[in-house]
């Protein structure tokens, strides 16, 4: 299944007026469109009564940091995704592996899925604050190296 197809699930799932993927690209009910999205955002202005940038320093920060892994050869991506849920502390809050490993917290997540282009995993993290962000790396980095 492509990541649209994922965005698209989960979307729907979810309830989800809006989709973003990581790349930049918006999905809105079953569309793509630039121009329709720019509808959107101009309704939501104006609705608000706000500028852009008064709408964006609205809501909360939020810190991310993007990371890999390269997988020894002949290691399979799904079998160390498996035993890395393992592990990891079992202190967090939920656990998905919808696509990849997902984990959050009450102050951050992080997921580490499988390339779909080379033999590594790859690891997203958030944090409300760049040092939880930063420690979220860590527990996720110990994880996959007790996995590999």
């Amino acid at each position: 299944m492509h990541l649209r197809e994922y965005l698209a699930q989960a979307k729907l799932m979810c309830g989800a007026q809006v989709g973003l993927e990581e790349h930049g690209s918006v999905l809105l009910e079953w569309s793509r469109e630039g121009p329709m999205l720019a509808g959107v955002m101009a309704g939501i202005l104006s609705n608000e009564g706000l500028s852009l940038s008064e709408l964006v320093a609205s809501y909360p920060r939020y810190y991310q940091i993007k990371d890999a892994k390269v997988l020894p050869d002949g290691k399979k991506p799904g079998a160390v995704l498996d035993r890395l849920k393992k592990e990891i502390p079992q202190d967090y809050e939920r656990l998905t592996d919808m696509d990849g490993v997902r984990v959050d917290y009450e102050d951050g997540w992080f997921l580490v899925r499988a390339s779909g282009t080379e033999p590594k995993v790859r690891i997203f993290y958030e944090g409300k604050t760049e040092d939880r962000a930063k420690e979220l790396n860590k527990i996720a980095m110990y994880g996959l190296d007790n996995s590999i």
